[in-house]
């Protein structure tokens, strides 16, 4: 799975501190997030895109670059 965590989270000039306290999460986890070496679950990708103000399927793509349903 593809995410465009970063690509939102640059567009609204926020560092990765801000988010991840938007978030109540760690930085680490943040980081890990942005880089994909973990899975956002349901609940998470739902507060990500709430977040950002975005759908979820605009976030998180699946690896062929589709919209993941």
């Amino acid at each position: 799975m593809v995410n465009r965590i970063r690509e939102y989270r640059l567009a609204k000039n926020w560092t990765q501190e801000e988010v991840a306290a938007k978030l109540n999460v760690s930085k680490w986890y943040l980081n890990r997030l942005e880089n994909e070496k973990v899975i956002a679950s349901l609940q998470m990708r739902v507060r990500i895109a709430t977040l950002f103000d975005a759908q979820i399927t605009d976030i998180f793509l699946s690896n062929d670059g589709q919209n993941d349903q």
